[in-house]
């Protein structure tokens, strides 16, 4: 009896630690594809405000020559 009550113990405890490391697995999870999204997000801006002064430069050389 004392064995099948030590082999739950253990199980139990495995099991508990299991649901611990997924969800901290989880929560970094959702960190990162937070991150990631802020990156996107900064990156996209950077493009357009690229492309912004693309047409400006090209408008001015337009206009220079």
């Amino acid at each position: 009896m004392a064995v099948i009550t030590v082999t739950a113990l253990a199980l139990a405890v495995g099991v508990s630690e299991r649901r611990r490391a997924e969800e901290a697995l989880d929560q970094l999870n959702r960190t990162l594809e937070r991150r990631i999204q802020d990156r996107t997000n900064t990156l996209q801006s950077t493009v357009e405000q690229l492309q912004e002064l693309d047409r400006l430069k090209s408008a001015f050389v337009g206009i220079v020559s």
